[in-house]
């Protein structure tokens, strides 16, 4: 009984410690503050540094500090004249081959339904259903109507702190002038946004000894192969000569 309840104490020490040493890996990530539908070449990167990712814990999506709908509970309530029409994210660099991507671009198309409009987007990211944890925040960018060339990206390299998994997307727009929550874009709207393989590029590091011991590997069994046919061929050679001596 007692060396069961070590047995458990050491666990959930190291399991504590795991959590511990894991939250304390701050994230950065390089971000463009975003840019319209074919400019760019005008986007400028900017270095970002968050707090430590906070991977266990339930989803919530109640990230709008400044929303009048937030106040009154409801965290998903998008203004009626506004909506995110479509968001897509495209991932990049993979130097280890592993299927999980260091780098990604969400672009999305804000319409609304009144009179042009200022906004901005708030991205959050969420490793495997996690909580939300935001990472970039764009400029301002103007909108109006249900135009389809006003699409909006932003690209991040994401650099510490983003351990590898699947991540999901959350893409929030609030009105520039005051702040006001208007509309979000998350998996549960676009599958777009949903399990991204990603890793930080710390984590993304080509290993050369990998690499050449799959060729050594693979050279060994070719040499072993030239071996055991050697063999054969002698094997017959000596077997033919004994058949010829056993005619005569």
């Amino acid at each position: 009984m007692l060396k069961n309840k070590l047995i458990l104490m050491i666990g959930l020490t190291l399991l504590l410690g795991n959590t511990i040493a894991f939250s304390a890996e701050e994230q950065r990530s390089t971000s463009n503050l975003g840019y319209v539908f074919g400019a760019k070449d005008a986007a400028k990167p900017k270095h970002s540094d968050q707090p430590a990712l906070i991977p266990f814990g339930p989803r919530a999506t109640g990230k709008q500090a400044k929303s009048a709908t937030a106040k009154n509970g409801c965290f998903n309530c998008s203004h009626p004249d506004f909506r995110i029409f479509d968001s897509r994210v495209s991932i990049w660099g993979d130097d280890d081959a592993d299927g999980f991507y260091r780098g990604l671009s969400v672009t999305f198309d804000v319409d609304n339904y009144g009179p042009g409009e200022w906004v901005y987007a708030r991205l959050f990211i969420s490793l495997e259903g996690g909580p939300w944890n935001e990472y970039a925040v764009t400029d301002d960018f103007y909108i109006e109507g249900l135009a389809a060339d006003d699409n909006y990206s932003i690209d991040t390299d994401l650099l510490t702190g983003y351990p590898t998994g699947f991540y999901d997307v959350l893409i929030e727009v609030y009105a520039a002038r005051d702040g006001e929550f208007l509309t979000l874009s998350g998996p549960d709207e676009d599958l777009d946004l949903f399990a991204l393989a990603l890793e930080d590029s710390e984590r993304d590091i080509y290993d050369p000894y990998v690499d050449n011991y799959y060729h050594a590997h693979g050279g060994h069994g070719g040499s072993l192969s030239l071996f055991l046919m050697g063999l054969v061929i002698l094997s017959l050679g000596r077997f033919r000569g004994l058949e010829s001596i056993s005619l005569n």
